[in-house]
């Protein structure tokens, strides 16, 4: 990777990096509030048309944002190809989901969900408006933009308008207004920074190359889709749509601090992996460093969540969703498995490595369907477990598929999750004694979370001083260090991150 492109993507790490930490913040309060004006079947029956709608959403993108990124050479005619494709078929996209409403009866038999599926469908027409323009901002690495649209986007729709219309008593529409608003926003700053041409063209020429690769990459995501929606299909076909709430939120909960890490590294390393996709060597140090950084941070955080799960359900959702907090439980330990999937996918997808991961992809929806069929008796407890035990399944999976592209050895990736590992252990005990020494005070839950969290936060930097990764510290000093020092920071936090790293890579 040359210099040029390693700093885009430290730039581009930085700033998704910033649009993640305000995101989470936002959406916390943003969960926090709405668990609290709306019940667990507005959640249930929003999640129900998120699966209907994640299924129009692969067909009517066709991987197009993927191929404009994955693309090496891009020209005029590509880019209005991208937006012809996109615009036509997010409009075909959005009759056909309007019309087929009613058959979501023969999924989820639920008569509410038919007007809430054909107001939410709407999105599909605006994002294959704005899809083109998000792209091309995320193939510059432009990622200081996207931050900028993502927050703003977030805080009109979901924030001002969700939570407003909730607060007048408009029950789950606020929900789904809130999303309408969001996309159309997101869409006109995209375009507003990323400017491109709307004349539309049709030659086939120019589509062939796109959807050759795009059409691979939408049949994979609609793949990992089935997988990935899968839990949330059965909790609402055979548990109802209040069940299908109190799993969705512990989902979220679990999503905000880790998913959005995750979605934040991997949007820029897809562009920047697509760029070095034939040097192996190169590709393997930067999939290892990345996968080391995100290892170390996620691991401890779901362990973190798991052991204080029962604080934060009471203060994030309310005492009347007590009943999330043993799902919360399992869905932070099934998080780091998702996580490690997340980036072998993205070095398939940059690679061009399509064929086994469309096949794993097919196994692991029939593994998965099979567990929830054999756990069903055990409640929605049952369905979670599937969950997580699918995952370890399909990670072993991906282990043997990235060993043969990378030529990986199982002790360089056992090394790079090591560090991880060790601070996971160290963190989780610091927490769980906590935990234990102050149940006996009966303090305010906020006030046993926050030791927690000060627990954790020790714990960490502990297990750092007594297990340090010197590659890994060596490797983000480059990256971070000497950009600081180049700024002349004189900040604390900028000089104690400088003599840290040098203190640990020179043990």
């Amino acid at each position: 990777m040359s210099d040029n492109l390693t700093s885009k993507t430290v730039r581009g790490i930085k700033w998704n990096s910033v649009a993640t930490v305000t995101n989470t913040v936002i959406q916390l309060g943003y969960s926090a509030v709405m668990a609290r004006l709306l019940d667990p079947s507005a959640f249930g029956l929003m999640a129900m048309a998120g699966v209907v709608l994640g299924f129009s959403t692969y067909f009517s993108q066709m991987g197009m944002s993927q191929a404009l990124i994955h693309q090496k050479e891009l020209n005029k005619e590509d880019i209005r190809v991208a937006f012809t494709a996109s615009f036509i078929l997010g409009i075909a996209f959005f009759l056909i989901t309007w019309l087929a409403a009613p058959l979501s009866l023969y999924i989820f038999n639920n008569q509410e969900l038919i007007p809430i599926l054909r107001a939410t469908c709407v999105s599909l027409a605006i994002n294959g408006i704005g899809s083109t323009s998000a792209s091309l901002m995320r193939r510059k690495l432009e990622f200081k933009s996207v931050a900028i649209i993502q927050i703003t986007s977030y805080l009109i729709g979901y924030v001002f308008v969700g939570m407003t219309m909730a607060y007048l008593g408009f029950g789950v529409w606020s929900l789904v207004y809130a999303s309408i608003c969001q996309a159309i926003l997101s869409t006109v700053l995209s375009y507003m920074y990323a400017q491109h041409s709307l004349l539309l063209l049709f030659s086939w020429k120019y589509y062939k190359p796109l959807f050759a690769f795009g059409s691979k990459m939408s049949f994979i995501s609609f793949i990992d889709f089935l997988g990935s929606d899968l839990d949330t299909l059965l909790i609402g076909r055979f548990m109802g749509e209040t069940s299908l709430g109190l799993y969705n939120r512990a989902f979220i909960i679990i999503r905000q601090p880790v998913g959005l890490i995750v979605s934040t590294v991997s949007r820029v390393l897809f562009p920047a992996f697509s760029r070095i996709q034939s040097e192996i060597s190169r590709l393997k140090k930067v999939y290892l460093f990345s996968v080391s950084s995100v290892v170390l941070i996620v691991f401890p955080i779901c362990c973190g969540i798991s052991i204080a799960s029962e604080q934060i359900v009471h203060l994030m959702l309310g005492n009347q969703w007590t009943a999330a907090i043993p799902i919360l439980q399992v869905l932070a330990f099934t998080t780091p498995f998702r996580v490690l999937m997340h980036f072998s996918g993205i070095i398939c997808d940059a690679t061009g490595t399509l064929k086994w991961k469309a096949i794993l992809h097919l196994l692991y929806f029939v593994v998965l369907a099979i567990l929830f069929f054999a756990f069903k008796s055990f409640g929605i407890m049952g369905f979670t477990y599937a969950v997580l035990l699918a995952a370890i399944i399909k990670n072993i999976g991906y282990y043997f598929i990235i060993r043969k592209i990378l030529r990986l050895t199982i002790a360089e990736l056992l090394k790079a999750y090591w560090a991880g590992i060790f601070s996971s252990i160290i963190t989780s005990i610091f927490v769980y004694v906590t935990a234990v020494l102050l149940e006996n005070f009966h303090w305010p839950q906020l006030v046993v979370l926050l030791a927690m969290v000060i627990a954790g936060i020790i714990a960490w930097l502990l297990s750092l001083y007594l297990n340090p990764d010197k590659a890994l510290l060596a490797e983000l000093y480059q990256k971070f260090g000497k950009d600081l020092i180049s700024k002349k920071s004189n900040t604390t936090l900028g000089r104690f991150f400088i003599k840290a790293t040098k203190s640990l890579t020179n043990q």
